[in-house]
């Protein structure tokens, strides 16, 4: 069934993407897809966190240049807890320059949930939506850095109590 999905959600994609842009319209079905692929990915992300010493996980082939590049642009910044703040406003500007730099990463701007404290898990309240190269950079730190097996029993007590939640929710 999500092959299905999938696939006839990309035909539907690739046409409206070839048709006059003065005619497009937002499809829903564009917007389902992206959110099937990013929930996937975080739920694929989630799951890598509780069952992988972190500070071994690979998460991209480039990540010892993408880690590299991240701190030269940002040797500061403090991984633990990312809000918006430290992702727009005057920051703007060198995380344009410090993405663009990995244009050839496929779907490197695209849109990714990302959990703003490593403590937490993919929730309303913890998750923005950032670039996926963003995404990776500050996840491929934690993990590097040992943020994510320092908070490791926090999100994964988190997580159990949200699967719980969930269980009982209609």
């Amino acid at each position: 069934m999500a092959d299905e999905f999938s696939s006839a959600a990309a035909s539907d994609i690739a046409a409206q993407l070839q048709d006059d842009p003065a005619r497009y319209i937002n499809d829903p079905n564009i917007e389902i897809a992206w959110v099937h692929k990013t929930v996937e990915r975080a739920n694929i992300h989630m799951n890598l966190l509780l069952k992988c010493d972190t500070q071994k996980l690979t998460l991209h082939s480039r990540q010892q240049e993408i880690y590299e590049k991240f701190r030269e642009a940002f040797p500061d910044m403090q991984v633990e807890k990312v809000g918006e703040s430290q992702l727009k406003g005057a920051t703007k500007q060198k995380w344009f320059e410090f993405c663009e730099q990995f244009k050839d990463v496929e779907d490197y701007n695209m849109g990714t949930l990302f959990r703003m404290d490593a403590e937490g898990v993919y929730n309303e309240a913890n998750t923005i939506i950032v670039p996926k190269i963003i995404h990776m950079a500050i996840e491929i730190t934690r993990n590097k850095e040992g943020v994510n097996k320092k908070s490791k029993e926090k999100y994964t007590k988190e997580y159990a109590r949200s699967q719980r939640e969930d269980s009982n929710r209609c």
